[in-house]
């Protein structure tokens, strides 16, 4: 069998609703690899300091959903849907009340993880 390298699309859905001190947390971590997968924010929040949050931070995400109905598990569910209709060969979900390691995507030797796959 021959090994071949094949080029990864990552897509992330981060999830938010209010909590703003653990959007604050996790944000920051999560675009700060942005160069690595595109984010997508859907977020379902009510308070008024956590959507000034979202407002200012739009910057940093490749893309932003805000009020949409159903709730929290409908958000996902609504993003989930449109990324399997887009050419990522991965996706995945990270919610703003996951605490993330500051180097969470890096690999064991320090280097930050590449968009490729080996496989064989």
């Amino acid at each position: 069998m021959t090994r071949g390298v094949r080029t990864v699309k990552l897509g992330l859905v981060y999830s938010t609703k209010n909590q703003l001190e653990l959007t604050q947390r996790t944000l920051p971590r999560v675009s700060g690899y942005t160069g690595k997968y595109d984010l997508h924010w859907v977020d379902g929040s009510t308070d008024s300091a956590a959507l000034a949050y979202l407002e200012a931070s739009k910057g940093e995400v490749y893309q932003v959903h805000r009020n949409i109905r159903g709730g929290a598990d409908s958000a996902i569910a609504f993003k989930l849907t449109e990324l399997l209709k887009l050419p990522y060969t991965h996706i995945g979900i990270i919610e703003n009340d996951v605490l993330l390691d500051e180097d969470w995507f890096r690999t064991d030797d320090g280097a930050v993880r590449e968009r490729e796959s080996r496989w064989t």
